[in-house]
């Protein structure tokens, strides 16, 4: 894809792999897919039982799961909401990330890393949250 490209992508079994670093908009809805990504600038997904594995992003993250893992790798972004049922939430933030980050699982865990100097929500009924 040329860089600075935005796609939009509904799918019921199939898995997502972006190879460039360089989306501008990525906004997935899948129900059993992965989700693979380089680099996007705001990442919006819904998946009910595929992870979301995204390596940077640098402005957005709203993302729901009801079972698939959420993992987002350099947040430099200033709006990041993660909502799970039973998947786990990890995220590391860069220094010049900036608002708050709301995390919510009902059994799955939640990491954040780096993310200290962010305004963090994290709630989980029974699963573990940890935050540095």
């Amino acid at each position: 894809m040329p860089p600075h490209s935005s796609l939009r992508l509904a799918t019921t079994s199939a898995g997502l792999r972006v190879r460039s670093g360089d989306l501008n908009d990525l906004d997935v809805q899948t129900v059993s897919g992965s989700v693979e990504a380089k680099g996007v600038r705001r990442l919006t997904a819904n998946t009910t039982s595929g992870s979301i594995d995204v390596d940077s992003v640098e402005s957005s993250v709203a993302v729901t799961s009801v079972s698939g893992a959420v993992e987002i790798g350099a947040y430099s972004g200033s709006s990041f909401t993660a909502n799970s049922v039973s998947g786990a939430i990890r995220m590391t933030a860069t220094p010049i990330a900036s608002g708050s980050v709301a995390a919510r699982t009902v059994s799955g865990s939640i990491t954040t890393r780096a993310a200290t100097h962010l305004d963090v929500r994290a709630r989980s009924v029974s699963g573990r949250i940890d935050t540095r």
